[in-house]
């Protein structure tokens, strides 16, 4: 799409390390500028882009083992932010969790906050980012991702005991 279908600057992040392909089953098609469901669920919405969205099946399958349905969503495009698509999800979910391998600053999370404080969404929204901080660390890639809490067990630990309303 962005070799053939834009005229004009494009950022396109590929992963380097065989990642799986993610949305090949997704229930969606392919929409430049607009949210994709991946899976469909009615409790929690997990969503995210690129590689770490792998996590984010991880933390739905421990997710759905408690008895929740979850959505995972692909933010594929994150500029153009799709706020209507993004709106229909706080209509919907109880929980919207984010997931991203970025800084938290300027991110997707942050523009659901915002989006959320706007539209006076009734969901909880919860962001896991890269912290804003200088971590001296070095190792590999699972090594970073733990030193910001990004693992599936450390994202879960901060969700405490997300369950689907009916089963609390």
């Amino acid at each position: 799409w962005a070799c053939a279908k834009h005229a004009g600057p494009v950022y396109l992040r590929l992963g380097k390390a065989v990642e799986p392909d993610l949305t090949a089953n997704a229930i969606d098609p392919f929409v430049f500028g607009k949210l994709r469901r991946v899976t469909d669920g009615s409790d929690v919405c997990i969503l995210g882009y690129g590689p770490i969205l792998k996590t984010g099946f991880d933390v739905a399958k421990v997710l759905e083992a408690r008895g929740c349905s979850v959505s995972v969503v692909s933010a594929h495009t994150v500029k153009p932010f799709d706020e209507e698509g993004m709106a229909v999800l706080f209509s919907r979910f109880e929980h919207v969790i984010v997931i991203e391998e970025t800084s938290v600053r300027g991110s997707l999370g942050s523009d659901v906050k915002r989006l959320a404080w706007e539209r006076r969404a009734a969901c909880q929204v919860h962001t896991f980012a890269l912290k804003d901080e200088f971590l001296h660390i070095y190792g590999a890639h699972q090594d970073l991702l733990r030193a910001h809490g990004l693992t599936a067990a450390q994202i879960l630990e901060s969700l405490g005991d997300l369950r689907p309303r009916q089963a609390r």
